[in-house]
């Protein structure tokens, strides 16, 4: 685990190698380019959160939307980590209240795709990075149990 203070605010944010920031990003790469076809309608804002950060949390925006779809209510959720700060961009962009464009699945409308407007490059070199310190701790954990049997 490691920390940075370069988030907005200067706060500080850190979670175990920061697996959960990869995995969303990844997770709304994924469903923007499925997205591409999908019907979009108007959705409208229900909450726009994050968390503060500190030592033991990664900073993540939390934005919930609903929307209608033949005659039909449904809700949406991004949610998404941040490393570096960007997350007031976020919160900017879909304040409560504000009417946006989702889109939706017309196979399964209860599937949507709101975009976060967070980069890619951070999240996959975080990945890198973390999977890196993770295998070099493995491989230490490996060549001390192999000395200590050869002993």
């Amino acid at each position: 685990m490691f920390e940075t203070d370069i988030g907005e605010d200067h706060e500080h944010s850190a979670s175990f190698l920061y697996l959960s920031v990869p995995r969303y990003a990844l997770r709304e790469l994924w469903l923007s380019l499925r997205a591409r076809h999908w019907t979009d309608v108007e959705a409208t804002i229900q909450s726009s959160t994050r968390t503060k950060g500190s030592t033991r949390e990664t900073i993540r925006v939390d934005v919930w939307y609903g929307y209608k779809y033949e005659e039909r209510h449904y809700a949406g959720h991004l949610i998404r980590d941040r490393v570096l700060g960007g997350v007031r961009k976020v919160l900017d962009r879909y304040p409560e209240g504000k009417r946006v464009v989702a889109s939706v699945n017309p196979h399964e409308p209860d599937k949507s795709y709101l975009p976060s407007g967070l980069g890619y490059i951070e999240p996959i070199l975080v990945a890198i990075t973390g999977l890196g310190f993770l295998f070099l701790f493995l491989w230490i954990f490996a060549a001390l149990i192999i000395t200590s049997f050869q002993h």
